[in-house]
Formats: C-alpha cells, structure tokens, sequence
C-alpha cells in the first residue's frame, strides 16, 4: 500500500492526484489553516508550518508504510506510483528513494544524475520533497520543525531530513525514474538573494555543523554567485555570516 499525505492550507485540494479508489494508493489531507470538510481521508490540524504537517503524517504510519510527503501543486506517474512496492522490494537496505520530477511542459525540474546512486551528505543537499518515498521505520527521524515554509527558515527541511536519516545509519538511493510532475513554477529552493542565502545558511549548520557548514556555504556562495536575483550589494556581506551560528 502506497500512502499519499498532502499538505495544504486552508481547505485547497490537490487536483492532480490519481483518485481515492486506484488500487495499492491511499491519499491524505493534512490540512492546516481553515478547515477542509466533505472530503474523504482529511486531517484538519492547528499548528503551523510544512515540517509539523510532514510529522503529522508520519506519526500516522505503521513500520513498513511505503510514504509520499507531496505538496498541492504536484502530480505524479501513475505508473511509477505502482512501481514503487517493486523498487522498495529491489533495495530492500534503503529507507528513502528519491527520483527525478518534471515541469507541467515535461520538462525536467532541474538537471539530473542520469545513473542510480547512494545518497551521502553532498547528494542529499540537491534533494527536493517531491522527489522522495519513505519506508517508514523505527529508526526514521521527524522532520525538524524550524525549518520549511511556515517555520523560522522556510526551506531546507528535506535535506535535514535525509542527514538525519543518514546520521542514523540508514540509507537513501537515487533512481533515474520520472516520479513527481511540479505544476507551479514557484519554488523556495530557486530563490537566491540575500535573505534566502541566510535561511539557507542556517541549514548548511544544521546539516553540517558549525565549523563544516561554514566552510561549505562559503563554496556555495561563491559557486553560485552570479544566480542571485536582487540584494547584490548587501550579498557582498554574506561572508560575514560565516560567523554566525544558531
């Protein structure tokens, strides 16, 4: 059984999922803000925040629930939905598979690694939630409440997620395969200027720690430099930041 949660807000449903009664797939609401009535499977909760939506879901599922944290702008290949019992049973070590997404126009949502590979610390920071199934198990971490939209840093609460799951000893695994299709254009992990560089700062610390975090967000400003779209002149400054910790 594949488990769908979708987080929304405000009662907006998900018009691109497959319907409720497609075999093998079961979709949730967890829905925050306005109460979502007169729909099947719908968890209206009061906190705030994607990450505590994601631990919602997560605290609904048993040992060996085959999980998908999607969005209310996303779709997926149906096909590769009733694949994804198969691709868990063929890498029977490994918690979480991550896949590749596409764009409404088929296009892909960023550039991709075209052989499978496993996850390590360096991986996991290109990872986006729409492109990952869980396994769910005992050992498998909660996502960390600060960060994601609606939290202190509106981002990076996928790839703190999956160094926590690697930090405990279990693994992740790239496949090459057409998973998720995102139908909005808008997306926090494109942003780049200044007060996106400094949420996402906090994450290199919180993935890598102080020390390793620092030296790293420093590459990646300067690797990606020439992608920030406004606060030019205050980004000059943002290697004071290396400084800063939590």
């Amino acid at each position: 059984m594949i488990k769908i949660f979708v987080s929304t807000m405000d009662g907006v449903l998900n018009t691109h999922l497959p319907p409720q009664d497609v075999d093998g797939i079961s979709v949730y609401y967890i829905n925050q803000g306005t109460p979502l009535e007169g729909v099947f499977n719908v968890f209206n909760i009061s906190s705030v925040g994607l990450s505590n939506s994601r631990n919602f879901a997560l605290s609904l599922c048993q040992h060996g629930d085959l999980v998908i944290l999607t969005d209310n702008d996303v779709g997926f290949n149906i096909e590769t939905l009733n694949k994804i019992e198969n691709y868990f049973e063929n890498n029977i070590d490994f918690s979480v598979l991550t896949f590749k997404s596409l764009l409404a126009d088929g296009t892909p949502f960023k550039k991709y690694n075209e052989c499978e590979f496993n996850h390590d610390f360096f991986s996991i920071m290109k990872v986006s939630s729409i492109e990952m199934a869980i396994r769910v198990g005992p050992d498998i971490p909660k996502f960390d409440s600060s960060f994601g939209l609606g939290a202190k840093y509106p981002l990076g609460e996928e790839n703190i997620f999956l160094s926590d799951v690697l930090r405990r000893g279990l693994k992740a695994k790239y496949l090459p395969i057409n998973f998720s299709v995102h139908f909005d254009n808008k997306h926090t992990g494109l942003a780049f200027d200044y007060e996106s560089s400094i949420q996402r700062f906090k994450v290199f610390i919180r993935v890598y720690g102080c020390f390793l975090g620092r030296l790293f967000f420093f590459l990646f400003i300067i690797k990606s430099f020439k992608k920030f779209r406004s606060g030019f002149f205050k980004s000059l400054f943002l290697p004071l930041k290396l400084f800063d910790c939590f």
